[in-house]
Order: structure tokens, then C-alpha cells, then sequence
């Protein structure tokens, strides 16, 4: 059975839901697929122009006007890259990888926007003990020591299945993954919401 929550309430079994309850969620989900890709569009062509300026420009040094320009420019390798972008989403969708951490890989643009809030939870509670670097950690809760980028991934996996006992990032007592699931929800629908405007030309925030 799959258990499902909409804005942390559980809404019980999927497949116990209505036909019609399944087929809108499905509908909507499925629909957000061209958010993600808008934004994913934008990504990539910041990543090209940041290529073609040299000098180690990053992808972030680079505006959305000019990322748009680029995909406009560049309209069919654009279109490639979306093709193939749903190309691999499709695959993932039909041999069950979806949102999988995969070794070498990653992991699905909500699950990787709750650990960010997680890690920045956590930053924010252990200050610069947090482990950042390979040769850096930190001593938890028991003599748990936490060290490099895995040890930082393990505390936001601690961090997510745990409670904010104290309330410091939301009602004290409450558990942590619903509260950052809704957090990262919002995340991302602010960013689609900013990439769609920026292709339309209807705003020049980088996103």
C-alpha cells in the first residue's frame, strides 16, 4: 500500500482513494513534469552560455535573459534537451527509479530540496561544526560522530525522520519531515512558478 499526505494530513491508501481523486492527483502530478522541465530548460542553457564565457564562469554568473536568449537562439539542441530530459523521467517512472537515490546518481528535485532545508536546519543548530568538507565532523547525540559530505547527508536523514523539540523552525514537538516536505513543496513551486515567467519574458529573476 501507498500512503499519501496532502499538506501533512494523511490521506490514507492511494489506491483506496476514488477513481477520479487518482486520476486528478495523477493529472497534476504529471502536469508539474513541464514546471520541472521549464526550469530544468533554463539550467542547461545557463550551464552553456556559462561554457562559452570561460574565465571559470558558473552557471550562476549567468542571467535568465541571457539563458533564455541562448535557448532561443539555439531552439533545436533546446528542444533535444527537454525531449530527452521527459525521456528520462519516463524511464524512471516505468522501472521505478523515481526519486531513488542512485549510487553515482541523484535524487529527485523534492526530495534534494528537503535535504537542503534539512542541512540548513541543521547548520543553523550546530553552527560551523557542521560537517562541510571531507576532513570535517561533528559529534552528535551518543558519541554519534558524523564526518564529510556523508556524514552531513546521514545528519539530514536523522534531522528528517526526527521532531523540532524545541520549535525552532516550526511548532515545537513537530515532527520534521512533514513540516520540510510542505517547506520544499513551496520551494520548488516559487522556482517553476519564476522559470515559466522567465521564458515568457515576463520577469528577469534568476532562478
Amino acid at each position: 500500500m501507498t500512503q499519501i499526505t496532502f499538506n501533512g494530513e494523511n490521506l490514507g491508501d492511494f489506491e483506496a482513494l476514488p477513481t477520479k481523486s487518482r486520476e486528478a492527483l495523477l493529472s497534476r502530478v504529471v502536469g508539474h513534469f513541464n514546471n520541472e522541465a521549464a526550469s530544468a530548460r533554463i539550467g542547461w542553457a545557463k550551464s552553456k552560455v556559462a561554457e562559452g564565457m570561460g574565465n571559470g564562469a558558473k552557471a550562476v554568473d549567468v542571467s535568465t535573459a541571457d539563458a533564455r536568449n541562448y535557448t532561443e537562439a539555439n531552439a533545436e539542441a533546446a528542444a533535444a534537451f527537454v525531449k530527452d530530459w521527459f525521456a528520462a523521467k519516463r524511464n524512471q517512472i516505468l522501472d521505478g527509479t523515481l526519486g531513488v537515490r542512485a549510487a553515482g546518481g541523484g535524487i529527485d528535485p523534492l526530495e534534494a530540496t528537503m535535504h537542503r532545508i534539512a542541512k540548513r536546519e541543521i547548520a543553523a543548530l550546530v553552527g560551523k561544526a557542521f560537517p562541510r568538507k571531507d576532513d570535517d565532523s561533528y559529534t552528535g547525540a551518543g558519541g554519534k560522530v558524523y564526518t564529510g559530505k556523508a556524514g552531513a547527508d546521514e545528519m539530514a536523514q536523522v534531522w528528517l525522520a526526527g521532531i523540532d523539540k524545541m520549535g525552532k523552525f516550526g511548532k515545537a514537538g513537530e515532527a520534521n519531515h512533514p513540516r520540510i516536505e510542505r517547506a520544499a513543496k513551496r520551494e520548488l513551486a516559487e522556482k517553476a512558478k519564476a522559470a515559466a515567467l522567465a521564458m515568457t519574458g515576463d520577469d528577469e529573476s534568476p532562478v
